[in-house]
């Protein structure tokens, strides 16, 4: 019962903040099987695969750098790159759709809103007996952050959009997926 509780709780803000960012794209709206495709990736397969690798190198990561360093060091770089990959995944195979700026702050927003939807269901499970703080920190004051941390790297995708130089293209990438990974470690300290 507990479990659906907190499904329930993760999804509505989720739900929220998904129609708001929707609404956000007036003028060309993007297919609703990208949009779900992207919200998916983030909330399944980059989590899965984000918790296996963290749990992989936590414990290098640790010995390396010191304590406490696999959440500050480690998730970030992880869980930026694995929401990427969506956002590269749609601007390679569905250019089309890929126009600029915007729509890579939709995407990107969309992978990150999946991903912490999900991380938010384990989070309320791990802090049951705190669950109205945690709630209110990581759906109300921080139920944006994931979003924001993935949609830097979908603005790079969209300023390139239109650049034939392919060196300026993976710079530009890199760059806003290193800006991402920043952001996303400066909230994790």
């Amino acid at each position: 019962m507990y479990l659906l509780f907190v499904v329930f709780a993760a999804a509505v803000p989720t739900a929220l903040y998904t129609l708001l960012l929707w609404r956000l794209d007036r003028y060309e709206k993007e297919p609703l099987h990208l949009l779900a495709v992207s919200f998916l990736w983030g909330a399944a397969p980059a989590l899965a695969l984000a918790i296996a690798a963290e749990l992989a190198t936590g414990g290098w990561i640790e010995s390396v750098f010191g304590p406490g360093t696999d959440t500050t060091l480690g998730a970030p770089v992880v869980e930026e790159v694995l929401k990427s990959l969506a956002l590269i995944g749609i601007f390679l195979f569905a250019r089309r759709e890929f126009d600029g700026v915007l729509d890579g702050i939709i995407y990107g927003a969309l992978v990150g809103l999946g991903f912490s939807m999900s991380e938010n269901v384990l989070y309320f499970i791990a802090y049951q007996d705190q669950f109205v703080t945690t709630w209110w920190l990581r759906s109300g004051i921080f139920g944006f952050n994931h979003a924001f941390f993935s949609s830097i790297v979908g603005i790079g995708l969209g300023l390139v959009r239109y650049e034939r130089r392919r060196i300026t293209k993976v710079l530009t990438v890199a760059l806003a997926l290193v800006l991402a990974i920043g952001a996303h470690a400066l909230h994790n300290p």
